[in-house]
């Protein structure tokens, strides 16, 4: 993968970034993050969004904060074919921001389900769980003693191990429902050809 994200950022012209896509391979992801707090480019390894040993606000809040970016990128390429989409065109970027914003967590898994994107009966009970996800999350964002926190009816300081191991499931059944509708080796390969394209970055 480091070698295609090589390839990639070289692609791009005098280091100016595209907007909005999300890529992964070979256990990483990758994203152009002005729907992010950071303005460049970034990778991680994307198996694993939650690792701690502890109840920690914060890193819990980013990784609901990942599955909900993750949750509406997936509307966002089941409704744009990618080679129709300019990744340059800041106003068509805009657009979809405020699009995709004003879609709160619960309407974006609402637009999942109605998607029918899971097939697999057990596939789907596994994602069924991220309703008690939601459920903490909110928990987490407006409770002041963390401690309180429940999870599957019970405090979760006692079911941490099962809400990281539920976390990290859900974001992988998201990531290959995405790789369902955009294939990543052909979205990669279409990336590194377009995005060198001078002509298609000036214009």
């Amino acid at each position: 993968m480091i070698d295609v994200l090589k390839k990639i950022e070289s692609s791009f012209i005098d280091r100016k970034y595209p907007y909005n896509f999300f890529i992964f391979w070979d256990w990483f992801y990758y994203y152009s993050s002005h729907w992010k707090i950071s303005s460049t480019l970034t990778y991680h390894y994307s198996n694993e969004i939650l690792n701690t040993n502890r109840i920690d606000r914060w890193k819990l809040l980013d990784a609901f904060s990942k599955i909900e970016f993750l949750l509406g990128y997936i509307i966002f390429a089941k409704v744009n074919n990618y080679e129709n989409i300019d990744f340059f065109d800041r106003t068509f970027y805009i657009e979809w921001k405020d699009i995709i914003d004003s879609l709160n967590f619960h309407k974006r898994i609402k637009f999942i389900e109605s998607w029918k994107l899971i097939k697999d009966p057990e596939i789907k009970k596994k994602f069924s769980k991220i309703y008690l996800l939601k459920d903490v999350r909110n928990q987490v964002a407006h409770l002041v003693n963390i401690n309180e926190i429940i999870y599957s009816n019970v405090l979760l300081k006692t079911q941490l191990d099962e809400l990281k191991e539920d976390i990290n499931e859900i974001w992988n059944i998201l990531l290959e429902i995405y790789n369902s509708i955009r294939n990543q080796k052909e979205f990669i390969d279409y990336l590194i050809t377009k995005l060198s394209d001078k002509k298609y970055v000036s214009k």
